[in-house]
């Protein structure tokens, strides 16, 4: 073949390859249209229910459709200028993209999803670093610190019994200690706001399996600086936080992995 030719051929089959992978950033398809997430707090909240998945792994595109960090990603959102909107890229992979907010779009509801950002980056911050020196004794005496649960994975669940949602994923919480029941390498810890008098009383009237530490409001606020609670945060077994998450969802999931 005529070397000419050839060199043509070469350079047309580069380009097409160019302009393919050029296009396949852009092929991915929003799961909710952007105008339906932010038409009220209602559709917002519906999408955040269900789609918005970002204490678990994945994949992030910038408003340009170009691949970014996970950590930028959520830097951005908690911003207040993009809209983290979740999309269909074609694979099983869990996939989102910034979305600019329109003009129009109204400022409580960019501030709400700013601090969501916020919220999501955070946990985000905490992962890979190490867990703070502590002294916990739950309800029954015992006693559990860094030393003693080395070897372990620990969950942990930051509450106080006036938070609603708090106590209205115990029962799943409950079931997942359950389902866990044959792992002896797992310890699940609630640390509470809230006196030891006040958690007795109310642990007679609600079922809840976790070994419930009193009196950690200054430990959680001062020492984790946790602000939106429930909050979930997950150890691994040399006291490294894997992951931090505020939904029971993701909590099942990231313990699924494990």
């Amino acid at each position: 073949m005529n070397r000419n030719i050839a060199f043509k051929l070469l350079l047309l089959l580069l380009c097409c390859s160019s302009c393919t992978n050029g296009q396949s950033a852009k092929q991915e398809t929003a799961m909710v249209a952007p105008s339906a997430i932010l038409k009220d707090m209602d559709s917002w909240g519906a999408y955040r229910h269900k789609y918005l998945l970002l204490s678990r792994n994945f994949i992030a595109y910038d408003e340009n459709h170009k691949p970014i960090d996970r950590g930028l990603f959520l830097k951005k959102v908690s911003e207040g200028k993009y809209l983290p909107l979740r999309v269909n890229a074609g694979t099983n992979s869990l996939v989102f993209r910034l979305f600019p907010f329109p003009q129009k779009t109204d400022l409580v509801l960019k501030s709400v999803i700013k601090e969501v950002g916020k919220l999501y980056f955070n946990y985000y911050t905490w992962e890979g670093k190490k867990f703070p020196d502590f002294s916990f004794k739950d309800l029954d005496g015992k006693t559990y610190s860094n030393k003693i649960v080395k070897g372990k994975i620990v969950v942990l669940k930051c509450w106080y019994i006036s938070c609603i949602p708090c106590v209205q994923e115990m029962p799943e919480l409950n079931n997942l200690v359950a389902e866990q029941k044959d792992r002896k390498d797992i310890l699940f810890i609630g640390l509470a706001f809230d006196q030891a008098k006040a958690l007795s009383a109310f642990l007679k009237k609600v079922k809840f399996v976790y070994h419930v530490v009193p009196n950690q409001k200054p430990f959680l606020l001062e020492k984790l600086k946790v602000f939106s609670y429930p909050t979930h945060i997950i150890i691994d077994k040399n006291g490294f936080v894997i992951k931090a998450v505020g939904d029971v969802g993701d909590l099942k999931s990231v313990l699924h992995d494990l």
